[in-house]
Parts: C-alpha cells; sequence; structure tokens
C-alpha cells in the first residue's frame, strides 16, 4: 500500500488536416522517496483519427535516473516512421 509514485491520463477532441482527431495525453513519475532510488518522470501523447481510430502520431518522452529517452512514430500514407533517440544516438526505422 504505499504509492512510488503517480500518473494521470487526459483525453481530448481535436482536428488534423480537417479530419477531427482524439489526443490521448499522459505523465507518470515516481514519488521523491522513490527517486532516490530509481527516479523516473514520463510524457507521452497519441493522436488518432477519431473516425477509425487509427494512429496518426505517438510520442513518448521519458528522464530514467537522469538520462533523456525519446520515441516518436509518425504513420502517414499507409506507413509509418519511428524515431528513437538516448545518449545522443538516434536511431530511424520505417
Amino acid at each position: 500500500g504505499i504509492p512510488a509514485g503517480s500518473a494521470a491520463v487526459s483525453i481530448a477532441p481535436g482536428e488534423a488536416d480537417g479530419r477531427e482527431t482524439l489526443s490521448v495525453q499522459g505523465t507518470a513519475g515516481t514519488n521523491a522517496f522513490v527517486s532516490l532510488f530509481w527516479s523516473f518522470r514520463g510524457t507521452m501523447q497519441v493522436t488518432m483519427l477519431a473516425d477509425g481510430p487509427a494512429p496518426r502520431r505517438f510520442d513518448y518522452r521519458r528522464d530514467i535516473n537522469g538520462a533523456p529517452y525519446a520515441t516518436t512514430i509518425d504513420f502517414a500514407d499507409g506507413t509509418a516512421h519511428g524515431v528513437y533517440e538516448h545518449r545522443g544516438v538516434r536511431q530511424e526505422t520505417e
């Protein structure tokens, strides 16, 4: 029963390229005590078409023990383009 951290999620309507979208945003992190041993802070955002729902963009950024990580995936024209970044290294995947 002792909480190690907290998280929150929100969902909001939007529009992109003249189409209705849903934007899902979330945050998470360890509390101050747990962060003394292992720190985590993260945010994510997903945008999807409301009439599918079909993914449009995924963005996940986090900081683990002071090291930043980022993962982004863009969905367009039936393909997905992903980028992963950590410690100055960038990897792209199609």
